[in-house]
């Protein structure tokens, strides 16, 4: 998996977009606008060599293309970590789509807040924990109230 190019499918609204492509930027992000959904389509279909897919709950919503999108996404889980549906605010008060196998991952008020750990996980971007984190006065500080 670590020889594998990391490409993104994000069709959102653009502030999210733009801070999706931020988090991942050295990271292959292929974008798909909802007018391209068609070629989104072909292009998941036709590559092998991706990770993941990040997907608004918009694109997987459109009448007809539902069950596409969903038989599509249980075939692609089968060659994938992972396949994660973001649900942004516009989508929230559509009717949830549990009954195709879909991962609601994003309830509204958490997108700020779990998108980034969410982003890492899913990319297998690990925090730096260690060395880094006892250096300076705080370190010192908290190691004196230990000792007390």
């Amino acid at each position: 998996m670590s020889n594998q190019r990391k490409i993104i499918l994000v069709e959102t609204n653009q502030a999210l977009r733009r801070y999706v492509e931020q988090l991942l930027r050295p990271y292959d992000v292929l974008v798909a606008s909802y007018s391209d959904r068609w070629r989104a389509f072909r292009r998941i279909k036709r590559r092998r060599e991706f990770d993941a897919v990040l997907i608004d709950k918009d694109l997987a919503g459109i009448g007809v293309l539902r069950t596409l999108f969903a038989n599509m996404l249980r075939d692609l889980d089968q060659r994938m970590e992972f396949v994660v549906l973001v649900e942004t605010p516009e989508t929230l008060d559509s009717r949830p789509f549990d009954d195709n196998g879909f991962k609601h991952l994003l309830e509204k008020s958490d997108i700020p807040r779990r998108l980034p750990g969410m982003l890492r996980q899913l990319i297998g971007i690990k925090k730096r924990k260690g060395a880094r984190r006892r250096r300076g006065a705080s370190a010192r500080s908290r190691a004196a109230t230990a000792v007390c």
